[in-house]
């Protein structure tokens, strides 16, 4: 059988939908440090963000994650390659997204700026907190504009800031490495003992108090014993004979 004619809005909404690439890395001058652009931001439920960012981290197999705030439910994703990856790297990845958000904590606020590379990162953040689909780095001017066009339709108050846009506000690379600071951070998705569960870790007070119950338990057996056989031993023979 012949498969379905593809429809004209499906055929135009993949045309129009904006070619994005891989996060990005920019070395911060001086350092050994790294700004990422392009991390995967999404919304994470529950009444400790930190725990679940670092669960979502595990599930989706990210390398890394990093919050908006400290207090906000938007958590972002990496999943680096190459020598990021790496447990020991003296390299820190800074957020680009994140230390612009905690650079705008009230209102409206998108970023275009042209990276080193000729690719062009756009950014959206609201009363501080990066949206979702918010980071992203975009190969070409062309396919950078219409992402730009799309969240200018979309949120019509914002400000917009960066060297792309000629009637952006300035705003530099120079800024966004000044800005960076420990909640920008990009932190390591390993495990954590925050992650294990208070019915687990119930279980396990429960086993330790009955392996110390039975340790406890042998010792004075043993001991008992020991001492019984040297109460035995002390005592005199007696010849059956008288």
């Amino acid at each position: 059988s012949r498969p379905f004619p593809k429809k004209d809005s499906d055929v135009a909404r993949r045309e129009k939908a904006p070619r994005r690439l891989s996060y990005r890395l920019v070395a911060i001058p001086g350092t050994s440090n790294q700004l990422v652009f392009g991390v995967r931001w999404q919304t994470v439920l529950g009444e400790d963000p930190q725990k679940e960012a670092l669960r979502l981290a595990r599930k989706v197999k990210a390398t890394h994650f990093v919050h908006s705030d400290a207090r906000s439910p938007s958590v972002g994703l990496l999943i680096a390659k190459g020598k990021e990856r790496r447990a020991k790297t003296r390299a820190s990845l800074f957020s680009a997204a994140s230390a612009f958000a905690q650079m705008h904590r009230h209102g409206t606020h998108i970023v275009a700026l042209n990276l080193p590379d000729k690719s062009v990162w756009i950014a959206v953040v609201v009363a501080g907190v990066v949206q979702a689909g918010g980071d992203a780095v975009f190969a070409d001017l062309q396919a950078a504009q219409r992402a730009l066009d799309e969240a200018l339709a979309r949120y019509g108050e914002a400000q917009v800031h960066g060297d792309h846009r000629t009637q952006s506000r300035p705003f530099s690379l120079q800024q966004l490495a000044a800005h960076t600071n420990q909640q920008s951070t990009l932190r390591r998705a390993g495990f954590s003992l925050a992650m294990v569960s208070p019915f687990w870790w119930t279980i396990l007070g429960l086993f330790l108090v009955y392996e110390a119950w039975d340790i406890g338990m042998s010792y004075w057996e043993e001991r008992q014993a020991r001492i019984a056989q040297e109460m035995l031993a002390a005592q005199p023979e007696v010849d059956p004979a008288t």
